[in-house]
């Protein structure tokens, strides 16, 4: 299971490489891309020549934690 997890994880972030940008900002600068097979979400910035990958997180967590997650 947690192989299946990782794969798919990975190949969600991968999927920034044609996608970044197109996903909805939902705090601050961090764009929020949904994972397609879990409840997690990959949380990121865009620039013109980079994404960065700030937190993958359970969106089954409280909204608050996740916002207090991403201050960090």
């Amino acid at each position: 299971m947690g192989d299946c997890f990782l794969g798919s994880v990975r190949a969600d972030i991968e999927s920034l490489r044609l996608l970044a940008g197109i996903h909805p900002i939902k705090h601050k600068d961090y764009h929020r891309m949904l994972c397609r097979a879990f409840p997690f979400a990959v949380f990121y910035t865009k620039t013109a020549d980079e994404v960065t990958i700030y937190a993958v997180v359970d969106c089954r967590r409280e909204p608050a934690w996740i916002r207090r997650r991403l201050q960090e």
